[in-house]
């Protein structure tokens, strides 16, 4: 951010929250934002359409907080496109993606803002969070426990988004705005778009963990990763995903493949019969070979154990 642009007003910091069907959790969410100890900072409330009272709670707020502005959409386009609406608003140097259901806890945007400050060769700032029942508000675990089986993160690059079993929680990002491709998200996948941005994103520079529990991610009957229709069409998602990522990084083929290996095995689990669970099991081999099956069966039970062991099931279960 250059000197022109602090005494213009303009906000180090963009908080993009994505909302649709959170009238019950928006107002929690936008208040741990306002409550957070760094000056200099914006609030995007991006809301995809929500037929119940979501952008009317965001209005409400944003007439009692100038720092909050609201980009309501009146018709449900998808996640990638409500991203898009909030990429173009954004002022800031640095994007801080936020569920509108998920929670910020007290000093992470400095925590992160000092992380990339400090590295400036790095793209991205990711952290660990508390992953809570809504209905009660118990905590079920550390994220990095719960769903890849192993505490904490690690600094990598687009190998990150790649590995088996590897699952997102994007409200813990900071990203460099300036890495993030200025096409923004594929409109053409629904769910899955982030993993494109996101390798597109780590090849500029890596992804620097804060292995700290700086956020809170609600586990609840709305989440996206739990909708029926991201169940039924996951692989083809995935797949489309892979591929546009293959086109567009060669270099990373080999850890694409072992990916889609790990993809395949995990819809043979759930195959509706034998000749489609041997099919996608021939798949996964013959795009993996021996050892890049190895890997992801290694990396999916380590994933598994963790979950039966706090009793939470996989996103999108």
């Amino acid at each position: 951010m250059t000197a022109s642009d602090e005494r213009a007003g303009v906000p180090r910091v963009s908080v993009l929250v994505l909302t649709y069907r959170h009238e019950e959790f928006v107002a929690e969410t936008l208040a741990s934002v306002l409550e957070q100890d760094f000056a200099s900072f914006e609030v995007i409330v991006a809301d995809d359409g929500s037929p119940d009272g979501t952008a009317a709670v965001v209005r409400e707020l944003a007439a009692q907080d100038a720092r909050i502005v609201p980009v309501l959409h009146e018709t449900n386009t998808g996640l990638a496109g409500n991203q898009n609406r909030a990429l173009a608003a954004a002022r800031g140097e640095f994007v801080a993606w936020l569920g509108g259901d998920d929670l910020m806890l007290p000093g992470k945007l400095t925590k992160q803002v000092a992380v990339l400050d400090a590295r400036p060769d790095a793209t991205i700032c990711c952290h660990d969070g508390d992953v809570f029942r809504s209905c009660d508000g118990a905590s079920l675990g550390r994220f990095s426990d719960v769903y890849t089986g192993r505490r904490g993160f690690r600094e990598g690059g687009p190998e990150l988004v790649l590995q088996p079993s590897r699952y997102v929680w994007p409200s813990s990002f900071l990203v460099r705005r300036s890495a993030i491709p200025a096409e923004g998200y594929d409109t053409r996948l629904r769910f899955t778009n982030e993993w494109v941005v996101d390798v597109a994103v780590l090849s500029q520079g890596p992804c620097v963990p804060i292995n700290e529990v700086l956020g809170r991610y609600r586990r609840h009957g709305g989440n996206v990763t739990s909708s029926p229709e991201l169940r039924q069409s996951a692989l083809e998602e995935v797949l489309m995903a892979l591929a546009i990522i293959q086109a567009r990084h060669p270099e990373l083929t080999r850890l694409i493949r072992r990916q889609r290996a790990s993809q395949l095995l995990t819809a043979a689990l759930g195959a509706g019969s034998r000749r489609a669970t041997l099919t996608l099991v021939g798949a996964a081999f013959r795009d993996g070979g021996v050892s890049g099956v190895a890997v992801a069966v290694s990396a999916a039970l380590a994933a598994r154990i963790g979950r039966r062991r706090l009793g939470v099931s996989a996103p999108g279960a």
